[in-house]
Order: C-alpha cells, then sequence, then structure tokens
C-alpha cells in the first residue's frame, strides 16, 4: 500500500508532537532534527512539482521517520511501552545516524 506524502507528512509531524509529548526533543544539529527538517524540506519540494530538487537524503529521511512513526504507533498502547520510553529518547541524542553507511577500511587495500 502507498501512502501519499501529506499522509507521511501528517504521521512525521504526529511522530514529533508525541515524543514532546514524552519529553523526547530532537538535539538541536542532531540527526533526528536534522533528518525531520530534511524530511519537511524533500516533501515541501516533491508538493510544489521542484523534482530536481528532491535528494536521496531527503527521501530516506521521510522514509526513515515515516518507520520510526509506524513502529511506535504499533506499540505504544502496549502496557510496558514506558519501559522504551529511555531507549527511544537516546535516538534524539545519538550521535550515530541510524541506517548510516558506516566507512570501512578494507582490509586487502587498508583504504576506507
Amino acid at each position: 500500500m502507498i501512502t501519499h506524502y501529506n499522509d507521511i507528512k501528517s504521521d512525521i509531524e504526529k511522530l514529533y508532537m508525541f515524543l514532546n509529548s514524552l519529553n523526547i526533543s530532537a538535539s538541536v544539529r542532531s540527526h533526528l532534527e536534522n533528518d525531520y527538517l530534511s524530511a519537511l524540506d524533500f516533501i515541501e519540494k516533491y508538493k510544489k512539482g521542484s523534482h530536481s530538487q528532491l535528494t536521496a537524503k531527503g527521501r530516506s529521511s521521510v522514509g526513515g521517520l515515516h518507520e520510526l512513526y509506524k513502529w511506535i504507533w504499533s506499540v505504544k498502547s502496549c502496557p510496558e511501552f514506558n519501559k522504551l520510553i529511555p531507549h527511544i529518547g537516546m535516538l534524539s541524542e545519538s550521535a550515530v545516524k541510524i541506517n548510516s553507511q558506516t566507512p570501512m577500511i578494507s582490509p586487502v587495500t587498508g583504504k576506507l
């Protein structure tokens, strides 16, 4: 099932508000903040028809935040959801971007 970008934007905004209600906010310049801003920018450019300005980073931000929304919404009513809150909070503080490529040194060449 394909979800329209307007619905995805609404879901991402619901996620943002829900996280704020849990006292979880994206740290300034955190990956979560960057993904949020990148996702909204991507959706706005898409809606305006500025397809030549769409980036892979924006697309992955939209997809990643929407997946996070769907995951949290699927478990937020569980009786033990409170146990997850500290872990969800760590996402907003993480210095490592989730689903990013990790540079690896080749054992053959010794280069990245």
